[in-house]
């Protein structure tokens, strides 16, 4: 069997800050996106506005991208400076 040598997946420069920036905003998202799913007072309308959404042409398809869309808005409105 041929693999590449284990060294050749390591990073060789140090990260930028944009991408810094991209996963502080997909960490806090994720832990968003958790959270909401299973908070009981915003289950029945994030369903409800979910079942709306879905079929339009942009709609999501699944709740758990929905969440997404939705979690990562609110992170977006919250640090747009």
């Amino acid at each position: 069997m041929y693999s590449f040598d284990a060294d050749r997946y390591e990073r060789t420069s140090q990260p930028s800050a944009d991408e810094l920036k991209v996963r502080a905003r997909f960490a806090a998202v994720r832990a968003m996106v958790a959270e909401r799913a299973d908070d009981l007072s915003h289950i029945s309308s994030d369903q409800a506005a979910f079942i709306a959404q879905k079929d339009l042409a942009n709609g999501k398809k699944t709740m758990r991208a929905y969440l997404w869309m939705v979690c990562g808005a609110e992170y977006d409105q919250e640090h747009q400076g």
